[in-house]
């Protein structure tokens, strides 16, 4: 039992280690945070669109992907830039929090000048 338990132990040591090893990764192309707030915006706003459309979920994911694509285009990054960015901010709080209040900042501005 005992040994076990100390299996347990050192295999969640090594796990936290990993986590902390890839916490620590830098993305190669690193978006500020404010270019961060701007691709989550034009995503979002993506979205909208594509959900007001009412299409069959097939259609409506078809073409969310070509906004998508759209969108990263405008921002000079692919879709594994922009992955390893979300996870880099997200796994740093200070850092996801501002990302997350100048994206709602950026929307409650748009719906109060009525711009979408």
């Amino acid at each position: 039992m005992y040994k076990i338990l100390i299996i347990f132990i050192v295999f969640l040591l090594c796990s936290c280690q990993e986590d902390e090893a890839k916490q620590n990764i830098v993305p190669e192309k690193l978006l500020t945070r404010d270019q961060m707030v701007h691709v989550l915006v034009d995503l979002e706003l993506a979205e909208a669109a594509v959900t007001m459309t009412n299409l069959p979920n097939h259609a409506a994911i078809f073409r969310f992907k070509r906004y998508e694509k759209q969108i990263f285009g405008k921002h000079s990054i692919d879709s594994t830039v922009y992955q390893q960015n979300f996870e880099f901010y997200m796994k740093r709080l200070v850092d996801a929090e501002y990302i997350h209040r100048g994206v709602l900042d950026s929307m409650l501005i748009r719906k109060n000048k009525k711009i979408f």
